[in-house]
């Protein structure tokens, strides 16, 4: 495909809250999600969508090894399957002290699903970023999260990269794929002073990050080291999450989001909500599906 470096949108879906791009490659779709539409897309290269709605707001989907898909909706986590072959809760994370709700995901290079969750409200630090272990089993890793995002991995896996919006800071963590341990964190990218706050990403086949930045407009690119390297402004304020995609991987999709836009603002940007996509000139990085867990998992 010819390197293009003006977002175009794809399809005509347009999103309250688009979030969660992620590439399945055994269909040769992208998956995204409409967290208060409460409704998982499944976008064709050509624009072409079908959308399955879920019983709560939608906080990730996955494709799964096999079929079907892993989806946040509300606390839980569900196994949907597609066409029509049903949904079934894989495990319901603990209530707490206000109402939370699933918000992102990645899968690991071993295919397990690392989840976040949040207040609804986003007004309280009561979320955890979350690895599912088997059927009924998410365990805690990290805690009194806000609003986080990712996690994405270094194609060689031993990096996992993580933020909580908020705090302007990405943070990369030593990784071990073969047990799904993390280890020691340093601060890879502080965003802080940039126009916008770091929401989804994804890395590409060298190992640099892009980062969609909630407010700014934009998606930019970091080293591992945490220099910019290049950025790809949108016609809308609020892109929320790249992918990469495509026959070749080369394609990035990105997300966006209208929420909070009063009719001023969504005048000015009346493709907000779309799905877009661009051809930067790189070889882009896809996750694997999640593994299909088990009891014994």
């Amino acid at each position: 495909m010819a390197v293009s470096t003006e977002p175009a949108p794809v399809g005509t879906v347009r999103a309250h809250h688009g979030e969660g791009a992620v590439w399945d490659a055994a269909d040769g779709t992208l998956l995204w999600i409409d967290i208060l539409g409460r409704c998982v897309h499944r976008t064709a290269p050509d624009g072409t969508t079908t959308t399955v709605g879920l019983p709560d707001d939608v906080g990730f989907a996955v494709p799964q090894e096999g079929g079907g898909l892993l989806v946040g909706a509300g606390r839980a986590v569900l196994s949907v399957g597609l066409p029509e072959d049903g949904v079934a809760q894989v495990v319901d994370t603990p209530a707490g002290p206000v109402a939370l709700r699933t918000n992102d995901a990645g899968t690991d290079p071993a295919g397990r699903v690392w989840f976040g969750t949040m207040d609804r409200a986003e007004e309280e630090a009561v979320g955890a970023l979350y690895r599912l272990d088997g059927p009924g089993r998410a365990t805690p890793v990290l805690h009194d999260l806000s609003v986080p995002n990712g996690p994405v991995w270094s194609p060689d896996g031993t990096t996992m990269y993580f933020t909580d919006t908020p705090t302007g800071r990405i943070r990369a963590y030593a990784y071990d794929a073969a047990t799904g341990e993390l280890g020691a964190g340093r601060v890879a990218v502080d965003t802080q002073g940039r126009e916008g706050h770091p929401d989804g990403m994804t890395v590409d086949a060298a190992g640099n990050l892009w980062v969609a930045f909630w407010g700014g407009g934009a998606v930019r690119c970091f080293s591992p080291e945490g220099a910019l390297l290049d950025e790809i402004r949108l016609p809308v304020a609020q892109p929320s999450r790249p992918a990469w995609g495509g026959p070749d991987a080369r394609t990035l999709y990105v997300t966006t989001s209208r929420k909070g836009l009063d009719a001023d603002a969504l005048a000015g940007q009346p493709q907000a909500g779309r799905l877009f996509a661009v051809v930067p000139g790189v070889d882009g990085h896809v996750p694997p599906p999640a593994v299909r867990l088990s009891d014994d998992a």
